[in-house]
């Protein structure tokens, strides 16, 4: 972990703590384990739900939708060497 993503996150952790932690003055954690878990599950509810949200067994939906994403690849590798797309 950079010091600079440490920093920031050791500031989080001591204004919720009420401490007041000047940014030059943060050190380097002894163990990692000191500082929270990052918690990400309401992100993943919300990328969940705009899954079943987008869900469709349409064909004519489906078919845009794979033609919109071939076109997305192809305009992304336009600007690549051709030896080195990004998507083959």
């Amino acid at each position: 972990m950079t010091s600079e993503c440490w920093n920031s996150r050791a500031i989080t952790k001591a204004l919720r703590k009420g401490v007041s932690m000047p940014p030059n003055q943060t050190q380097e954690p002894e163990a990692q384990n000191e500082l929270p878990p990052l918690n990400n599950a309401a992100t993943i509810a919300l990328l969940e739900q705009w899954a079943i949200d987008d869900a469709t067994e349409d064909p004519a939906a489906i078919a845009r939708a794979n033609q919109d994403l071939a076109e997305f690849k192809a305009a992304l590798n336009a600007n690549r060497p051709p030896d080195r797309p990004v998507f083959p």
